[in-house]
């Protein structure tokens, strides 16, 4: 990985999901979750340090079985 040309073990800019940041959105959670396991598209906007990759790597991890496309744009 390119990364290990600078002598790093791991991506240091890998994004790392702190669940604690969705204490208390269990029910929009739960909503979205559904919505997007029924093979609907999704659009999620917000300001700068909303959340957005967040809330998306979290959608990820939870939605690993089924077969479906993140898609990410900055800017």
């Amino acid at each position: 990985m390119w990364y290990k040309r600078f002598g790093w073990k791991k991506n240091p800019f890998s994004i790392k999901i702190n669940e604690s940041v969705f204490v208390g959105l269990t029910e929009e959670r739960k909503t979205l979750a559904n919505f997007v396991e029924g093979g609907n598209i999704c659009l999620i906007v917000g300001e700068k340090g909303a959340g957005k990759s967040s809330l998306l790597k979290w959608l990820e991890k939870r939605l690993k079985k089924f077969n479906f496309s993140i898609l990410m744009q900055n800017g």
